[in-house]
């Protein structure tokens, strides 16, 4: 019986032994992310080049939904301008066992000139209750700016599949929009009265139409602003007859929103624009200091001309208008405009009519004088327009093959 119970004890103590070790055994690993390559063919405003991406790919599961992640190496290209923290905006379709889905994501950037440009995880939850997801790659879209680098994959790349991991499934929260500045509103000016012996004129109103380049870019867009030109004589029977030529604020014709990606801080903008006037071609000028919030429209100043003229009604039709900013960034920044548009006829007014109250010009944000002689202080921020006058984002988004690069 001595036997058995040492045998007893000896299966006892290897228990012992073994228990330990089987509550200490290490947790199951969890699966790495899928790291795949894909070939992306991309654009941007026309200029075609490669992508020779790395994605990623990671998922979490709670059972009844996932949530899908991606994230892409950096964007080839040569940017001349760092980018300064600026947001870009990703937009990537896939399929999900043959059933299309859309991840999205945000993030700000920075990155020096000439260098790759990081890119933000883009993801969505949708239902499922699979432990594994088969990806494919369909296109993508990245954003900066309002400039747009568009990508395809054709045939669609696989990027699964996925292992869908145990986790809580957290929704992103959506960035803030940033909230405009407030402007000032223009104190209405005082109206000529008759006891004063003045005599208020009527201004010619209407809207013009203007297709532009903005060079040395070649970039187009249009302005399409309501015009107002007043006119007023100095006391009856003078035949000078002072003219003041206001536009709407310049913002995009499509959405009718500024494009400005960056604050404007101290942009000397000289505005030239021609008119007839009755029978009289006549040309004007002005210039202003502009300071602006990001994405705000962009006001123009008050131009003023001069005609000799005895007539009280005047018809007027709007034959031009062009900016210029000046040197900036080695380069000249200008705009070559063809266009315009008839207005209403306009009578002139006895007495200094001033700026008049017509709705039309915004120049709480702007100081505006006669034009003056020099070269005038470039923009301090590169970077106008979004779009056609996005010089920043027309500049960092025209992405070069490296190997165009290595043959320059």
């Amino acid at each position: 019986m001595r036997y058995p119970m040492r045998s007893a004890l000896t299966l006892a103590a290897a228990g012992a032994v073994i228990a330990p070790g089987l509550l200490l055994a290490a947790p199951a690993a969890m699966a790495a992310p899928t790291t795949t390559s894909v070939s992306l063919a991309c654009s941007t405003l026309g200029n075609a080049f490669t992508w020779p991406a790395t994605v990623t790919a990671s998922a979490i599961g709670n059972g009844t939904q996932s949530q899908l992640t991606l994230q892409f190496s950096d964007l080839p290209g040569v940017s001349p301008a760092p980018l300064n923290d600026l947001e870009m905006v990703g937009s990537v379709k896939v399929a999900v066992a043959g059933t299309a889905l859309t991840l999205t994501g945000a993030k700000k950037v920075t990155a020096p000139s000439r260098d790759p440009i990081p890119v933000p995880a883009v993801s969505a939850i949708f239902d499922s209750t699979e432990t594994s997801l088969d990806v494919d790659l369909t296109g993508a879209v990245f954003t900066v700016s309002g400039i747009a680098t568009t990508c395809t994959v054709s045939p669609a790349a696989a990027v699964g599949p996925v292992t869908v991991e145990p986790g809580t499934i957290v929704t992103p929260s959506p960035s803030p929009s940033p909230s405009p500045s407030p402007s000032a509103s223009a104190s209405p000016t005082a109206k000529p009265t008759k006891e004063s012996g003045n005599k208020a004129g009527t201004p010619a109103k209407g809207k013009s139409s203007f297709d532009c380049v903005l060079q040395e870019l070649g970039s187009p867009f249009t302005y399409a602003p309501t015009v107002s030109l007043s006119g007023s004589r100095a006391k009856a029977g003078d035949s000078k007859v002072t003219l003041r030529l206001s536009f709407s604020p310049i913002v995009s014709a499509s959405t009718g929103k500024g494009l400005a990606p960056l604050p404007i801080e101290n942009g000397t903008m000289k505005v030239t624009a021609s008119a007839k006037v009755g029978t009289k071609t006549v040309d004007f000028a002005g210039s202003s200091s502009v300071n602006v919030a990001a994405y705000a429209k962009v006001p123009v100043p008050t131009l003023v001309a001069t005609i000799d003229s005895d007539e009280e009604t005047l018809p007027v039709e709007i034959t031009g208008f062009d900016f210029d900013f000046g040197a900036m960034s080695g380069m000249k920044i200008f705009s070559e405009c063809d266009g315009g548009g008839t207005l209403s006829k306009m009578t002139v007014g006895i007495g200094d009519s001033g700026d008049t109250d017509d709705g039309v010009s915004d120049d709480s944000t702007t100081s505006s004088s006669l034009p003056k002689t020099g070269a005038g202080a470039p923009l301090v921020m590169f970077g106008l327009w979004s779009s056609a006058l996005v010089l920043l984002a027309a500049a960092l988004l025209l992405w070069l093959p490296k190997r165009r690069m290595r043959e320059h």
